[in-house]
């Protein structure tokens, strides 16, 4: 006959062991939750909107990996390695950013007949959000100079068109929740705050690392 109570117990000793899939399910969420409200903190200046997001995939693509590390740690260390290294690619986000809400304030306020040029901000738009989803993790990853980064990220969003697919998907539902339905994704809108950033760094992450770890030497 089996001892129910010390079955019970074994069963309890196990769910709280540090190595129990709940548990370190738990403890990959907060660090996501953690790294998403890092980001928050050092975007708030702004200027600095590049480096807080190449940190995040900093450590996050390690985290994907299985590497060991301090979250807070490395986050800070990256960002204050590599701030000067990351204005130009702050401010190209940020001047094309100007540029499309320009264009399509603009195109807003006409009358028909723009179908066309409407159509062709989009596209820009959407070649624009695929260059810079590759562009911080790859500068989070490899030391180029500014002009190879931009290349190299173009190319691999080209070459790599299913996991580009997927990394646009990630990237841009949550404006086109909120484009399609404001009520829904208002409801949600903490909960996003708090972690939205973060689940699409880990998303992306996962699509990211095989194609890194072609670009890397062998050993």
């Amino acid at each position: 006959m089996k001892d129910k109570s010390r079955t019970a117990q074994q069963k309890s000793r196990k769910f709280f062991q540090a190595d129990n899939p709940y548990n370190e399910w738990m403890s990959k969420l907060f660090d996501i939750i953690w790294l998403n409200i890092l980001w928050l903190i050092f975007c708030i200046p702004i200027v600095t909107i590049g480096v807080s997001t190449s940190a995040l995939y900093y450590v996050m693509l390690k985290l994907v990996r299985g590497e060991e590390g301090g979250i807070t740690g490395s986050f800070t260390k990256f960002f204050r390695e590599n701030f000067r290294k990351s204005l130009p690619y702050t401010l190209a986000l940020l001047l094309f950013s100007a540029v499309m809400l320009a264009d399509f304030s603009i195109l807003k306020a006409q009358e028909g007949g723009w179908a066309l040029v409407y159509g062709a901000c989009i596209a820009i738009m959407a070649f624009g959000i695929m260059v810079f989803s590759y562009v911080f993790p790859y500068f989070s990853r490899f030391d180029n100079p500014v002009k190879e980064t931009f290349g190299n990220a173009w190319r691999l969003a080209v070459t790599h068109p299913a996991r580009t697919a997927g990394i646009l998907a990630v990237n841009c539902l949550p404006f086109l929740w909120f484009l399609l339905s404001p009520e829904t994704f208002a409801a949600i809108f903490w909960i996003w705050f708090f972690c939205g950033e973060g689940i699409s760094a880990a998303l992306c992450s996962l699509l990211l690392n095989p194609i890194f770890d072609e670009l890397m030497p062998e050993p």
